[in-house]
């Protein structure tokens, strides 16, 4: 009787820690490719937010539905949501910062706020 107790409890405890460092996300990780934009029509950069677990590892069975704004420089740039988790930014041809806040879609909770720089077409 003992015995099936104990194992039943290990198995409950081994979930629960499964959850707490696999499972459940716990940061959040945005990728600029390229880092920076150029002041050139055709310059093109795109935004991809993932979540990792407490281990360092993409957390398995999570979506990442976030929305992009722009807070400064909108005129600078456009701005396309490709999916759930990325999106588009595209350069006007005019040089500067852009501003550009990532929330969770559910809860309109912040993540972070990505800084986009625009060089000129000779420098980049």
């Amino acid at each position: 009787m003992y015995r099936k107790l104990t194992i039943l409890l290990a198995f409950v405890l081994t979930l629960l820690l499964l959850n707490h460092f696999i499972i459940e996300p716990r940061s959040y990780e945005v990728t600029l490719t390229p880092p920076v934009l150029r002041a050139s029509e055709n310059s093109e950069l795109v935004i991809e937010v993932s979540r990792f677990n407490l281990l360092g590892f993409t957390a398995p069975f999570s979506k990442t539905d976030v929305i992009f704004s722009v807070i400064d420089g909108g005129n600078l740039i456009y701005l396309q949501t490709l999916s759930s988790s990325s999106a588009k930014v595209r350069s006007r041809g005019i040089e500067g910062e852009v501003i550009i806040k990532i929330a969770l879609k559910e809860t309109q909770t912040e993540i972070t706020k990505v800084l986009v720089k625009i060089l000129p077409k000779e420098l980049a």
